[in-house]
C-alpha cells in the first residue's frame, strides 16, 4: 500500500482513497493532490495547524481499483481507525464489545503517546 503518512500514529486529517485508476486518472492524480492541498490552505491559514492535522493519501491500484464504500469503509476501519485489530473482521452494527475494545485501545494510545 502506498501511504503518504509519517511515523506519527495519530492522524487527524483527511484519509484520501484513490480508487479510479485509468490513463486519464493517472495524469489527474497530481492536480487532485495539489488542489487539496490548496483548499486546505484556504480552509486553514495556520501553517502550524495544518501540519499537526496531515492528509493520509492512499493508492493501491491492486487493491482499490473501483473499490465499493464498503470495501473502504472496511479498509479505513482496519489499517486507520484501528490497526491493533489487524484483519478481525469489524461489526458495523452496534456492537457493544467492539465499541469498549475500540475505547480501550485508544485509552491505550492516549497512555502511550502521553509517556513519549
Amino acid at each position: 500500500m502506498n501511504e503518504e503518512k509519517d511515523s506519527n500514529p495519530y492522524q487527524w486529517g483527511f484519509a484520501i482513497y484513490r480508487t479510479v485508476y485509468t490513463p486519464q486518472s493517472d495524469e489527474l492524480w497530481p492536480s487532485v493532490l495539489e488542489k487539496l492541498e490548496t483548499f486546505m490552505e484556504l480552509s486553514c491559514k495556520d501553517q502550524a495547524y495544518r501540519e499537526e492535522l496531515p492528509n493520509v493519501v492512499i493508492w493501491d491500484r491492486d487493491k482499490f481499483n473501483n473499490a465499493s464504500f464498503d470495501d473502504i469503509r472496511k479498509d479505513f476501519k482496519r489499517q486507520l481507525l484501528i490497526p491493533e485489530m489487524g484483519d478481525d473482521e469489524i461489526n458495523f452494527e452496534e456492537d457493544t464489545e467492539t465499541e469498549a475494545r475500540k475505547h480501550e485501545l485508544r485509552h491505550q494510545k492516549k497512555l502511550s503517546w502521553q509517556r513519549n
